[in-house]
């Protein structure tokens, strides 16, 4: 009688038999059961991550209400960003209806876009 091996991952349940009668470590999927998420993946890049990377987290821990924190429209809306740098900071963004966030973000652009001219090139 063979002796059963429990999964790897540390779920406690028996791991199954593979190919040709072979004990397997893992049950399927098991072994990436949340071991290798957030911080504890090699490629994490914390605050330095990318514009889409920093959204799609905020996606994942900032609840969505569909209400205009501005003027209080409520259905689709944006998460805009209060300080100007992207940090992994839920209280650093607001929820903000298209227009408003583009009245929120018209002051930082034309000053992008000034400072662009200043230095002899358009954007």
């Amino acid at each position: 009688m063979r002796q059963v091996t429990l999964c790897e991952c540390g779920c406690g349940e028996p791991a199954p038999l593979g190919y040709r009668g072979r004990q397997l470590r893992f049950i399927n999927h098991h072994n990436f059961r949340g071991s290798n998420k957030g911080e504890a993946n090699p490629a994490w890049k914390g605050d330095e991550a990318g514009y889409n990377a920093m959204h799609v987290w905020l996606g994942r821990h900032k609840e969505r209400t569909g209400v205009c924190e501005e003027c209080g429209r409520e259905g689709y809306t944006h998460f805009a960003n209060i300080s100007g740098e992207l940090r992994r900071d839920v209280s650093d963004y607001r929820e903000l209806c298209p227009p408003c966030h583009r009245q929120s973000d018209l002051p930082s652009i034309t000053e992008k876009y000034r400072a662009s001219l200043e230095a002899g090139h358009a954007l």
